[in-house]
């Protein structure tokens, strides 16, 4: 697997004033997840469970890894 890392970049709340915002709603998949909007702006997905704000959104199955570090800002269960 290939790591991404951006170190510190945070998007500045300006920047995210100035942008779209992007909403997804699940309408396929586990029945958890269906229903679900995502909105996605340009500090990436709000209300992530990641919680770094760096302009990424990520999607996975893990919730987190052995040492309790999150790596989904949205978990598909």
């Amino acid at each position: 697997m290939t790591e991404l890392s951006l170190g510190a970049v945070v998007i500045p709340q300006e920047e995210v004033s100035k942008a779209d915002c992007l909403r997804i709603e699940v309408i396929e998949g586990p029945e958890a997840n269906r229903g679900t909007q995502l909105d996605i702006n340009a500090q990436g997905l709000v209300g992530s469970q990641r919680s770094k704000n760096d302009g990424c959104t990520i999607l996975g199955s893990l919730k987190q890894s052995a040492k309790g570090d999150v790596y989904n800002d949205f978990v598909i269960q």
